[in-house]
C-alpha cells in the first residue's frame, strides 16, 4: 500500500493478523459493536538493563501470552 504524508510517498507493508469473533457485542450511538480478537497473541521480549553491586548485566524475558 502506498500512503502519502505531507508530500512524501513510502509503501507500507500490511500485517495479516487472524481474528476470533466473541459473543459480546456492545452498542454505541444506536449502533451494534462486534468485538474481535487475536486468534494468536505474539510472545513479548524484554531485556532489562540491570545493575546490581556496581556489575552491569542484561536478562532477557520472554512473557508467553495466552
Amino acid at each position: 500500500m502506498q500512503l502519502v504524508y505531507r508530500g512524501v510517498r513510502y509503501n507500507t507493508a500490511s500485517t495479516h493478523v487472524d481474528v476470533v469473533d466473541v459473543p459480546v457485542t456492545g452498542q454505541y450511538r444506536g449502533s451494534v459493536i462486534k468485538f474481535h480478537y487475536p486468534a494468536k497473541l505474539p510472545a513479548v521480549k524484554q531485556i532489562l538493563h540491570l545493575i546490581y553491586r556496581g556489575v552491569a548485566f542484561d536478562e532477557v524475558i520472554t512473557t508467553p501470552t495466552a
